[in-house]
Formats: structure tokens, C-alpha cells, sequence
């Protein structure tokens, strides 16, 4: 058989076919893979930017590893790391390489929900025709979203994102493959959510909790305390993850902010997030000393009552509710 010879041209064609297949691919199988070739404006600085992955944002990628196949994570995290962006970013690529698919992001508020819908649509917007997957917009007509974008594909399938502001009947009577719960610390109506989206998980959805701390008592630091028990797989993330912040950054920035304010900002730990967010009467520092040191329990265990109820039998195991550190005294 006679091999046919391409000029120049032709073998740049070809060579450039073949990097952008091997793009979609790779984007189809990652979401890093598509947001890398993405871009947005940061709302406060106006500066553009674009993730890497690289450079000691290689945390960023992690991220979104334990996004995937993971049914509810939660995100304990300082500001201005970009974890929101990677929760949006998720989203928008579930949708457009799973045709049909409908993603809920609620966050505090209507102006909180627009800004979310709208980050959404930068990164579609700047996105690549070849990384589209010749998905088509329905919505919005025109302009810029306000609270829904929806995608046609050529199967006539759609996927769909919707932002909402947190209420009392947010998520109820919804169904959605992914739910992405933004500053879930500060939704007014964060236990009415939660219960709401709980059917998501039980049909084979997945929900994304993202927050800076708000102090205690609150459904996110209930689920974080829990986080365990309930499956949850939970991470704080450090204001420290930024490479741009150094030691001699954190002393000045300690020079212009209260302790609360910098707990709340950016915390080294979780134990300063929360108790600099709820205020308390000793030292933070010591506290969060305290909690870096602090050893795994020997086991858990509940107390599991006989039919007359006035004995009970020690049960040692995973789902017990008392964790033990040292044996009791006998005595």
C-alpha cells in the first residue's frame, strides 16, 4: 500500500489535531485538565488569572482528585486560596462532560449566588471551542446569567447549573448530581438546606461543603465535629497553602489585623478558625498548640443497655460516641 506524503502544512495540521485531541481527552477524564485551558477576572483585585497546578498550587490538583468518586466532602478553609473557584470550576465541567447532568450551588445570599453563577460563566466563557464537547448554551439568552445557565448537546441531552441564595426552601424538591454548598458557615439557613439535599446523596449524587468557620453550634461545625461518623471526608486547608505567604507575610499581616480577624482570615488550624471566629477567653495560640499535639483517641465506644436498663455493656467500635484517651481508674 502507498504511503502518501504531506507537505508541511498537512503535518502541522495533523500535529495540531493531535494536541487537541489529546486536550479533550485529557480534560473529559480531569477537571484540572479543562480549568487549566480556563480564565477568570478575581472580583476584588480585577486581576486575571488562571490555575497552573504548579508552582505550590500542586495542592489545588489534590483537591480535585478528592472531589471525585467521593460522595460528601467538606472544606474547612482560609480565604483567598481559590478552593470556591475549584468548587465552581468542578461543577461546570461535570456538566459539560456528563451530558445531563444538574448542578445546585447555593451560597449566603442573592448577590453571593449571582457572583457564583457568574464565575461559572467566565470559566465556560474562556474556555476553548475544542473543550466545549460541542455542548450549545440555552441560557442565558443573552448577556450574562443571573441565577442559571443551561447547555444543549448534540444528543439532546442538558445540563444545567443553577446558583441560589441560601432560604428555607432551598434544594427542596430538587434532584441534582452535584450540590455545591459555598460559605456553608454563614448560610442563614443551613440545617433547612442540609436536610433538603440529603436525598441528593442517597441517589447516587454528591454534595461539595466549602466554608471558612463562623464560630460554633452552627450545621457546619456540626458536620465538621461529626465529619467522621457520618462519612464525610473533611480537610482543612491552611492559610499557609498559598506560596505566596511566607513567614515574614504572616507577621505583617498579624500587625494590621486583630487575633479574630486573622483566625477568621487566616488560620493555621482549624482549632484557631473556630475559636477565633467565636471568640474566647484564652489564647489562641496556646489553644491551637494544644490542638496540633493532640493524640488520636485508643479506641470509641457507646454503652449498649440490657433489657432491664439498669446495666449497660461497654461496645468498642468505629460508630461509638465516646472516644477514650486513657483507661479510666478502676478505683
Amino acid at each position: 500500500m502507498a504511503t502518501v506524503e504531506l507537505d508541511p502544512v498537512q503535518q502541522e495540521i495533523q500535529a495540531r489535531i493531535g494536541v487537541l485531541y489529546a486536550e479533550q481527552q485529557a480534560a473529559r477524564a480531569h477537571p484540572a485538565s479543562w480549568l487549566l485551558h480556563t480564565k477568570a477576572v478575581d472580583a476584588k483585585t480585577g486581576e486575571e488569572f488562571r490555575f497552573n497546578f504548579s508552582d505550590g498550587w500542586e495542592w489545588q490538583r489534590e483537591e480535585l482528585d478528592a472531589y471525585l468518586g467521593r460522595q460528601v466532602v467538606l472544606r474547612l478553609k482560609a480565604r483567598q486560596l481559590g478552593v470556591s473557584w475549584l468548587g465552581i470550576g468542578y461543577c461546570v465541567w461535570k456538566c459539560l462532560t456528563s451530558p445531563g447532568t444538574k448542578a445546585l450551588c447555593v451560597s449566603i445570599n442573592e448577590t453571593e449566588a449571582v457572583k457564583l453563577v457568574g464565575r461559572a460563566w467566565d470559566l465556560w466563557e474562556s474556555s476553548p471551542e475544542h473543550l466545549r464537547f460541542e455542548a450549545k448554551v440555552l441560557k442565558p439568552v443573552k448577556g450574562r446569567p443571573s441565577s442559571r445557565i443551561e447547555w444543549e448537546f448534540e444528543d439532546g441531552r442538558i445540563s444545567t447549573l443553577i446558583a441560589m441564595p441560601s432560604s428555607p426552601r432551598a434544594g427542596h424538591g430538587e434532584t441534582a448530581a452535584v450540590v455545591f454548598l459555598d460559605e456553608f458557615g454563614r448560610h442563614p439557613f443551613a440545617e433547612d438546606s442540609w436536610k433538603a439535599f440529603i436525598p441528593t446523596i442517597a441517589d447516587g449524587g454528591q454534595i461539595l461543603v466549602v466554608s471558612t468557620a463562623n464560630g460554633f453550634g452552627n450545621a457546619f461545625y456540626v458536620l465538621w465535629m461529626n465529619a467522621e461518623d457520618r462519612g464525610i471526608a473533611a480537610k482543612f486547608l491552611g492559610a499557609d497553602l498559598h506560596p505566596g505567604r511566607d513567614e515574614a507575610w504572616f507577621e505583617a499581616i498579624r500587625k494590621t489585623l486583630s487575633a479574630a480577624d486573622m483566625a477568621e482570615q487566616y488560620p493555621l488550624n482549624a482549632a484557631e478558625a473556630f475559636l477565633g471566629t467565636a471568640g474566647c477567653w484564652f489564647s489562641i495560640d496556646a489553644l491551637s498548640r494544644y490542638a496540633d499535639r493532640t493524640r488520636e483517641p485508643r479506641y470509641k465506644m457507646k454503652f449498649i443497655p440490657d433489657e432491664t436498663g439498669a446495666k449497660a455493656e461497654i461496645v468498642k467500635g468505629t460508630d461509638g460516641w465516646i472516644r477514650v484517651w486513657d483507661e479510666p481508674d478502676k478505683d
